[in-house]
């Protein structure tokens, strides 16, 4: 993915209201927020245990933010196990930031770098399929899409077109007007336009998962190719 490197707007937004209906539990010593259709993780012999699950990858206000929280309860109604991993390991910035707060330090002294995030998703990973017999794992996160966005400008998402294309691997990509930055997971939703904006991505991304972490897409894609059917894109 190309992007410019984090600014301000990753910091901004509006807090919702609600109440989360999962719980948060200790994976491989990771805190994690768990949430599922049932609202608590069936077991792998359960009849009702989800097959599919999604992890998601926060913004920096990570696994206890609210708007995630609730986010990721609305993931879980579409039939999937959400779980998502604190990867802060208790860092997190918390809601809302005061106008005086140095973002550049904290990126420079406390972010999570890729060395010790990455060993935290895959033991999730492998706790979903050892543990809980999930067969395909999906991942979402909520940081690019928004028609005013200074990190994911039109020359960026080109060159991201690029990448995946040259990756062969199915992809959509949509924009959405009227909303910044994070609109996805902080938007204002008092705003008509935020609204129909974060509902539209929501509903994009469970179609999305329907087809390609639900469904076996490879097999799919095979059977295309050997039918000289193209396959989605």
């Amino acid at each position: 993915m190309a992007s410019h490197p984090m600014q301000r707007c990753c910091i901004t937004g509006t807090l919702h209201t609600g109440t989360p209906k999962g719980a948060i539990k200790y994976i491989n010593n990771i805190r994690t927020y768990t949430t599922s259709p049932s609202s608590t993780p069936s077991s792998p012999s359960s009849p009702n245990s989800p097959t599919a699950a999604l992890i998601m990858m926060t913004d920096i206000f990570g696994a206890t933010f609210l708007n995630t929280q609730l986010l990721a309860d609305a993931f879980a109604l579409s039939g999937y196990l959400v779980l998502i991993p604190d990867v802060f390991c208790g860092g997190e910035l918390s809601f809302p930031i005061p106008e005086t707060f140095d973002l550049q330090h904290y990126i420079d002294t406390a972010m999570p770098r890729p060395e010790t995030v990455d060993p935290i998703y895959e033991g999730v990973i492998r706790w979903l399929r050892e543990e809980m017999g999930v067969k395909r794992v999906g991942g979402v996160g909520y940081c690019f899409g928004g028609e005013t966005d200074g990190n994911f400008p039109a020359g960026k998402r080109r060159e991201t077109e690029d990448i995946l294309e040259q990756l062969s691997v199915p992809y959509q990509m949509c924009l959405y007007s009227h909303v910044e930055r994070g609109f996805g997971v902080k938007g204002d939703l008092s705003h008509a336009r935020a609204r129909f904006a974060k509902e539209m991505a929501f509903l994009q991304a469970v179609c999305w998962m329907d087809e390609y972490v639900k469904k076996d897409w490879r097999e799919e894609l095979t059977v295309g190719r050997t039918s000289n059917v193209r396959p989605p894109s």
